[in-house]
Formats: C-alpha cells, sequence, structure tokens
C-alpha cells in the first residue's frame, strides 16, 4: 500500500492518468506515422519535424514498436475481455434444504437488517426497495438466477412459496412491509450476473510484471531448490499473455505450482509438515518473496508448495479453475508425494482457496493459517462492495480500483468465478482436527473486521474503545466457541489489507505461526508410504 497521505493520492492519480494516456496515445502516433508522406508534403514545417528523420532513429524505430504492439495488444485484449461477459454456470445448484439452512444462517449472523439489505442494495433506503427487487437479489442469492424473467418463466409453486417465506422473514426482521413492484430506479449487487468491469491498461503494464517481476519471483524460488510446473496448454490453464516461458516442467493438471521437496538430508520419518502457501488477488507469488524465503530456509525438513491462481495475477487465461477440480489435483499432488496431511497458508483470495479445501478434503488439513481472509461472513456486502463497486476516494483506493479490482481476469473471475455460498467458511465447518490461526488487519480496507472480529471471537474490537494498545501491537484470541481457532488482530491506522508484507514484525509473526505448526505437527503428520 502506498498510505493515505495528499501526496500519496497525488501520486497514483498522475500514474493512472501517464498510464491511460499510453493506448490513446499509441494510436495517435501510429495514426501520424501512416499518414506523414502526406503530411509533410502538404505541411512544410513538417520536414523538420520527427518524422524526417524517424526511419534512420533506433529510437523511434524502437517508439514504433511500442505503440504497434499497444495498438495490438488493445484489439486483442478487447476481444478477449468481451467473451467474460458470457454468464456464469453453477452445475451444482442448492437443493431446497441446503437453501433453508443457508438462509437461516444468514439470517441468524445479521446483527442489523436493514444496513444489511441497503448494503447490498447500494445503499438504497430499505423503504425503496420493492418486492421485485428483493425477488431479484434473492433468485441470485440462494438460487443462482441471473433475471427475474428467468424465475417467471418456471414458475412452479414451491418456488414461489419459499421465496415469499424468505421475504416475510426479511419483513419481521425489518419490522418493514415491502411494497409491491419493481422499483427501476435501485439495483442490487450480484456478483455472477452484473456485467464485469474492467478497464483497459497499456501492455506494458503486464510485460512489465510478466517479464521484469516474474524473473525477479523465478529467480529467487529456483535459487531456494523450488522447481516450476504448469499445465499443458491444450488445459486452458496456461497463461496465454505475457508468457514468457520461463524453464518450467508440465504438472499434468489444471495447477501451476512451485515445489521444493524437504532436503535430501532429511528421512521420511523425520520430515515434517508440508507448507502449502497460496497467494491473494494482485501481481502473484512475487511479492511474497521475502517471507517465503524465510520459511524455506528456517524449515529445511519440510516440503514446500505454491499454489498459484494465475487469472488473478495479472495475467490473461482461457480458463478458470473451478474448485472440484482445482482441490482434487491439491490432494492427487500432494499423495503423489507421500503426503496426507499439510499446513495450508492463504492470504486474501487465497483464504478462500483454503476454505475450498476445508469443505472437501478437511482430512488435507492438519493446520491452517489465514492471513487478510475474505472468506468469513460473505453473506455481509462489504467484500463485494469494496472490491467491484466503492468509488475511489483515497490513494489505496485508487491503486486497488486500478492495478487490482477492474482488472480484466481478476474482474472476470471475481464477477464470473465467485460463488459466494461456496466460498464463505463458517467456524462450525472447520475440521476439529485442524489447527486455524486468523490473522485481521485492524484497518482492512475490503473486510468489515470488527464484524469479522466479533465472529470469530465473540467479542469486540478493544481498539478505538480503549488507549491501552498502541499501534502496531497486536491482540490473541483463542475462540471460546471453537478452541481449535485463534484470532490474531494488528493494531494501527497502517494495518490495511495486504500491509503485512510490507512491515517486519507481522511477517515475522507468520513465519514464527509457520514454524510452529510444522514443528509441532511433525510426530503427528501422517504420511502414506
Amino acid at each position: 500500500m502506498i498510505g493515505e497521505s495528499t501526496q500519496a493520492l497525488i501520486f497514483i492519480r498522475i500514474s493512472i492518468f501517464l498510464l491511460r494516456l499510453i493506448t490513446p496515445g499509441s494510436f495517435l502516433y501510429c495514426a501520424l506515422v501512416l499518414i506523414s508522406p502526406f503530411l509533410r508534403q502538404t505541411v512544410p514545417i513538417l520536414d523538420r519535424s520527427l518524422f524526417v528523420w524517424a526511419s534512420s532513429s533506433a529510437l523511434v524505430w524502437a517508439l514504433r514498436i511500442f505503440t504497434l504492439n499497444e495498438v495490438w495488444f488493445y484489439f486483442w485484449s478487447q476481444a478477449k475481455t468481451a467473451k467474460y461477459q458470457v454468464s456464469s454456470d453453477y452445475d451444482d445448484a442448492l437443493t431446497p434444504k441446503q437453501r433453508e439452512q443457508l438462509f437461516n444462517r444468514v439470517i441468524a449472523a445479521v446483527d442489523e437488517p436493514r444496513r444489511f439489505l441497503s448494503g447490498w442494495f447500494l445503499g438504497a433506503k430499505p423503504e425503496d426497495i420493492y418486492r421485485g427487487n428483493m425477488v431479484e437479489w434473492l433468485l441470485w442469492a440462494f438460487f443462482n438466477r441471473h433475471t427475474r424473467e428467468e424465475f417467471s418463466a418456471e414458475h412452479p409453486k414451491e418456488i414461489v412459496d419459499e421465496i415469499d417465506r424468505y421475504i416475510s422473514t426479511w419483513e419481521k426482521a425489518m419490522n418493514l412491509t415491502i411494497a409491491p413492484g419493481y422499483n427501476d430506479k435501485v439495483k442490487c449487487i450480484r456478483l455472477n450476473a452484473d456485467p464485469v468491469r474492467t478497464v483497459h491498461r497499456p501492455a506494458c503494464v503486464y510485460l512489465g510484471v510478466g517479464v521484469l517481476y516474474d524473473f525477479l519471483g523465478w529467480s529467487r524460488y529456483y535459487s531456494l531448490g523450488m522447481r516450476h510446473y504448469i499445465p499443458s496448454k491444450s488445459s486452458g490453464h496456461r497463461i496465454t499473455y505475457p508468457y514468457i516461458g520461463l524453464p518450467s516442467r508440465p504438472s499434468n493438471s489444471v495447477l501451476t505450482y512451485w515445489y521444493k521437496p524437504a532436503a535430501q538430508t532429511v528421512s521420511r520419518e523425520t520430515e515434517t509438515l508440508p507448507f502449502i502457501f497460496i497467494h491473494g488477488i494482485g501481481a502473484g507469488l512475487k511479492v511474497y518473496r521475502e517471507m517465503i524465503t524465510q520459511i524455506a530456509e528456517e524449515n529445511p525438513r519440510s516440503s514446500i508448495y505454491l499454489l498459484e491462481f494465475p487469472a488473478v495475477t495479472m495475467k490473461f487465461t482461457d480458463k478458470l479453475p473451478q474448485k472440484e477440480e482445482f482441490v482434487k489435483a491439491v490432494a492427487d499432488l500432494l499423495h503423489s508425494n507421500g503426503h496426507e496431511q499439510a499446513l495450508f497458508v492463504g492470504h486474501s483470495l487465497g483464504t478462500v482457496v483454503a476454505s475450498w479445501i476445508m469443505h472437501l478434503q478437511p482430512k488435507l488439513c492438519k493446520s491452517v493459517i489465514l492471513i487478510d481472509p475474505v472468506c468469513f461472513l460473505l453473506h455481509l456486502p462489504n467484500v463485494a462492495y469494496n472490491f467491484l463497486h466503492r468509488e475511489p476516494e483515497t490513494a489505496n483506493h485508487w491503486l486497488y480500483w486500478y492495478f487490482v479490482s477492474n482488472e480484466p481476469g481478476i474482474a472476470w473471475f471475481l464477477g464470473r468465478g465467485f460463488f459466494w455460498f461456496e466460498n464463505v467458511l463458517w467456524l462450525d465447518e472447520v475440521p476439529k482436527s485442524c489447527d486455524l490461526t486468523v490473522y485481521l488487519s485492524e484497518n482492512d480496507m475490503i473486510v468489515d473486521i470488527p464484524s469479522v472480529f466479533r465472529y470469530l471471537t465473540n467479542e469486540p474490537i478493544p481498539f478505538n474503545t480503549t488507549d491501552k494498545l498502541q499501534s502496531g501491537d497486536k491482540i490473541v484470541r483463542q475462540s471460546k466457541a471453537s478452541p481449535n481457532v485463534k484470532t490474531v488482530l494488528w493494531s494501527g491506522p497502517e494495518m490495511d489489507h495486504a500491509v503485512f508484507l510490507l512491515m517486519k514484525a507481522p511477517t515475522a509473526d507468520i513465519v514464527n505461526s509457520v514454524h510452529s505448526a510444522i514443528g509441532q505437527a511433525s510426530s503427528r503428520t501422517s504420511k502414506a508410504w
């Protein structure tokens, strides 16, 4: 993060403005080059201009190549992102019983029903939300239907009765009678049905991340003894742009990952718990280089897996990984290397992937560490709104708006591959045999930290209500309802989403937790030899 100062805001706004000028500037330059012979004949002053010496200048030839690539990339990326608008289908629709259970769970977990509903309807007053609007939102949230027309066409009585019950429950919770009809002025958030909003960024941004940044990450992890594995091109899960072709091996699955086995001097009997890391949205594994290096150096007896999610790392792919196939591939990968359990560490979106594994393969999870988790309380509108609908105000907001939220691949996953009801993690779903540690940042701009902290600990945050804790301190709470769940909250106005990567103390805290989890589980690790 770049902070919340006025200087940071000015810097990021100017940077975004200049980056967004590159594409139209490239079109203009290419057009001028094409018509320059005509202009030189009709406008004599241009004889002393750029066009006279352009053909003999290496610098200008480089500029021509640069701008031509930007023009090509614009048309290519527009065609690519147009395909992202196709509506997503979720084959495994919830059964009536599952919907009823999920709805009751949501109602029980909502403290302020009016505020909750207003949040999902982009700030609209509950009195302005009519019955048709409620039906539209409920169809998306619990039935995975995208339009009221789709619902009306089928019109099964049992579904109508079910929705009527849900609306009646909301009316009682809000002490409000929802008016009939449909209010065209009120819109709701529906991740998988709303248009995928993207902002074009020039090819040089992708090449900068894909070439320079990827090489930095690749060289660091390779020097640690890790090897890179990628899926086949035909699978649709390999990066299509920018694909720079660094040495990699076939993964024979949908997975892209790094792998380093335990040190050769370690016998299988003394090998400790494997460590699996899943990154968050942004630039991928590169930004975690320092933390991963410390973990690898301090735990030579542990095998290390770094799972990549290319679609959310400013890369283009043809397919989004599905929950079931991704988790199966992870389980197969572990088993193929003789591992039956592991320590899973997820950051941001990686916590959602970790929740997939806890849902579908709970026996794999000996310990789990979730950092800046977005998997808790997904029934609340905060994560969806802050990622995709919030108008940027601060420097950090603008940074996320341009480089994260509206990046085509990231927006595609959030808008077409993110199903809240399969990604949410409830405390009672955490495997009893799994030790879960959750790291929260007090000033997280994505997650509703007060609500998540209260949910995990059953008590309010002491920060901002007492003077006992200072910036940089932390509190640790063990869940009374779930003794295997520990929550750590870092304090301070600077503690925003992902800021731990820039600070030594939080990073060291995570490294120590990883080392402790691996060490405590070493003698209890189950392997299939």
